[in-house]
């Protein structure tokens, strides 16, 4: 996969204007632009999400947490948050708890790990999600869980 860098080289520009092309941010001359969208598309260049994700301090991302995939108000359910995420540009983590308390905190810990924006979460029969929100509501302020 190419870089930011490969690209730069084969325009014959900075990185830093490569940049400005991507983030669509500050000057550049509509000449160095389509050079460097013209090396972007040769090099079948795609920027890097875990990159953006770093510098921005955002993922795009959002989980979904609901209790069961296969009954049909969660199912649709689910396809309406996709939906409506990706009209914003955002991406949609869909986790099913499966009623298990267990797989539910595995599920909160992975999306927590994977540092989505936000949670939307279901509460399953048996349970409020009272200590999943909490491990929820601990990682938006800290950066490690509670065990």
């Amino acid at each position: 996969m190419a870089t930011m860098k490969e690209v730069a080289e084969r325009a014959g520009v900075s990185v830093a204007t490569v940049s400005r092309v991507i983030n669509r941010s500050g000057y550049v001359r509509l000449e160095l632009q389509e050079k460097v969208e013209q090396a972007m598309r040769d090099m079948r260049y795609r920027p890097s999400a875990l990159a953006r994700s770093l510098r921005r301090q955002e993922t795009l991302t959002v989980g979904l947490l609901l209790p069961q995939l296969d009954q049909p108000f969660f199912s649709r359910l689910a396809y309406t948050v996709v939906q409506a995420l990706f009209d914003k540009d955002y991406q949609t983590l869909v986790c099913s708890s499966e009623e298990d308390q267990q797989h539910e905190h595995v599920s909160v810990d992975m999306l927590i790990r994977q540092r989505v924006d936000g949670v939307i979460a279901t509460p399953m029969r048996s349970t409020s999600l009272t200590s999943a929100t909490a491990k929820l509501r601990f990682s938006a302020r800290r950066t490690t869980p509670p065990r």
